[in-house]
C-alpha cells in the first residue's frame, strides 16, 4: 500500500531590511494626516472606531501607492488644507472621512488634485509661495514623531514670526485633537 508523502510546509519568513522602521514611518504619516483631517474638515470631531480604522486605511492605501511617501505624505496634508480653505469659502459639509478620501468622490480628496497643482506651477514661479502650507506639513510630522517642548516651541514659533496666525491656530487645534484622541476621551466628556 501506498503511503501519500506530506510535507509539513511553515511559512517562510524573510527580513526585509528596514520595513520595521518603513512601516512605524507610515504610521506616523498617517496619524499626523488623521490629526489634520480630523481637525481642519470636521472641526476637532471624533469618529467611531470603525470610522476611524478605514480612514486610515484609506490614508495609508494612497501613501503605499505614491513613488515616495515622504512627498506623499507632504503632498495629502497640503492638500487637506486645500480643502479647508474650499470648505470656509463655501460652507460645504464633508461625509465621513473614508467617503471623502475615496479617489470616486468628486467633492473630495480627488477634487484638490488639480488646485495641487496648479499650487506646485505657482512654486515653480515663485518659491515661498504656500511655504506655510508645507511647513505645516513638517511641524505635525515633526510633532508625531518627536513631541517634546523643544520641537512644540521651534514649530510655534516658526508659524508666530512669519505672521501665520491660521497655520498656528490649526496647529495647535491639531496637537490639542492628538493628546484628547490619544487620551480615549473627547473633549467634555467625563472620565469615569
Amino acid at each position: 500500500m501506498e503511503t501519500a508523502k506530506t510535507f509539513q510546509t511553515e511559512p517562510a519568513l524573510y527580513a526585509i531590511k528596514g520595513y520595521q522602521g518603513q512601516q512605524q514611518q507610515l504610521q506616523h504619516y498617517v496619524q499626523a494626516a488623521w490629526a489634520v483631517i480630523c481637525t481642519a474638515l470636521y472641526q476637532c470631531s471624533f469618529f467611531s472606531p470603525q470610522d476611524t480604522a478605514a480612514a486610515q486605511r484609506g490614508l495609508l492605501q494612497w501613501l503605499l501607492q505614491q513613488p515616495d511617501a515622504a512627498t506623499a505624505y507632504s503632498e495629502l496634508v497640503q492638500r487637506i488644507l486645500l480643502a479647508r480653505g474650499k470648505q470656509q469659502a463655501i460652507s460645504r459639509r464633508w461625509p465621513c472621512p473614508a467617503k471623502w478620501l475615496m479617489a470616486d468622490h468628486r467633492f473630495g480628496f480627488a477634487a484638490t488634485a488639480k488646485r495641487y497643482q496648479q499650487l506646485q506651477q505657482q512654486r515653480v514661479k515663485q518659491p515661498l509661495y504656500g511655504a506655510a502650507a508645507r511647513s505645516f506639513a513638517e511641524a505635525m510630522l515633526a510633532m508625531q514623531e518627536t513631541a517634546t517642548p523643544l520641537n512644540f516651541h521651534y514649530w510655534r514659533s516658526w508659524f508666530a514670526q512669519r505672521e501665520q496666525h491660521k497655520a498656528l491656530n490649526l496647529f495647535l487645534s491639531c496637537l490639542a485633537w492628538q493628546a484628547l484622541a490619544t487620551d480615549g476621551e473627547p473633549c467634555g466628556e467625563s472620565k469615569g
